[in-house]
């Protein structure tokens, strides 16, 4: 277990926990610490578990960076102690570790396959390049929970405000 414990560290960089920001000077091997010491296996085992469920999952692949999900999974695990009901952590997981790249790339490229329905005359790539940059300035500032009832609405403002700019070829 202490060797899944040890991989899942060296996978998720991102893990911050406090034990790693102390700096190690003046110690000898023999004297450092292990950090998964001072964490139950049972932390870490579920937040290897969310990192699996995370990559099965589309939609959460589509829209968060996985690795960054299970290390913040863990932490708040931590923070929040044992006695926290999983969906307390979720609920304040999913303001954390959006992939806005994966969006973008995902957005433009569903928009790309339907320019057919633009205007006449439209530039199909300026259209998509302002429709992706109006969405994802709206996903930052709303920081919206990614649910289709709450992206929709984003969505069509993102299309209205870039089919009004008259993006001609």
């Amino acid at each position: 277990m202490r060797f899944l414990a040890l991989s899942f560290l060296v996978v998720f960089s991102c893990f911050s926990a406090p034990a790693f920001a102390q700096p190690m000077q003046n110690q000898t091997p023999s004297a450092q610490e292990d950090p998964l010491d001072d964490i139950p296996e049972e932390f870490i085992a579920e937040a290897a578990a969310y990192y699996r469920e995370c990559t099965t999952n589309t939609t959460l692949q589509n829209f968060y960076d996985c690795k960054c999900m299970a290390s913040t999974y863990l932490d708040f695990r931590i923070e929040l102690g044992p006695s926290a009901a999983k969906s307390n952590i979720l609920t304040r997981l999913m303001s954390e570790c959006r992939d806005y790249t994966q969006i973008t790339g995902q957005e433009y490229s569903e928009c790309l396959l339907k320019t057919h329905k633009l205007p006449v005359g439209t530039d199909p790539e300026a259209y998509c390049e302002c429709y992706v940059n109006t969405y994802i300035s709206m996903l930052e500032r709303r920081n919206p929970v990614i649910r289709s009832a709450n992206l929709a609405p984003l969505k069509t403002r993102s299309a209205v405000s870039c089919q009004s700019q008259n993006l001609q070829r």
